[in-house]
């Protein structure tokens, strides 16, 4: 069975390493253009392919994950023209490792079902060198 298409927005310390596990892992990744550079490239440099937006990864992935600091953050890349909801396949995934607001989780999640996609809150724990 094909391993499923994976869009990971978010390359800091913890999603860096959460993008390497997968590519050792032989899953195809699409990664967001960020402030992250060095991540960036070192995922390119693995087999990534990157994207300039958000809807474009969500037009591409099967699964998104999210690994961003703020539920602000979060909320940026998921909405407007350019954001992860307007580019949602149907029954795709968008997985939340950040440590978001509860009330800000429960409204993406429902902006996310309506778009005919599932949103799963799964905040994060211990390092990089555990992902």
């Amino acid at each position: 069975m094909p391993h499923e298409n994976i869009g990971f927005i978010g390359l800091g310390l913890m999603g860096s390493a959460m993008v390497s596990r997968l590519q050792d892992l032989d899953y195809h990744v699409t990664v967001c253009a960020n402030k992250s550079r060095p991540n960036i490239e070192a995922a390119i440099a693995r087999g990534a392919h990157e994207v300039e937006t958000a809807y474009a990864l969500a037009q591409t992935s099967n699964i998104i994950l999210l690994c961003m600091d703020t539920s602000a953050s979060v909320e940026a890349r998921m909405r407007g023209p350019n954001g992860v909801i307007a580019g949602l396949r149907k029954g795709a995934i968008v997985i939340d490792f950040g440590t978001s607001l509860p009330a800000s989780t429960r409204v993406l999640g429902q902006e996310v079902a309506a778009a005919g996609g599932y949103y799963l809150d799964a905040p994060l724990g211990r390092t990089p060198q555990h992902a």
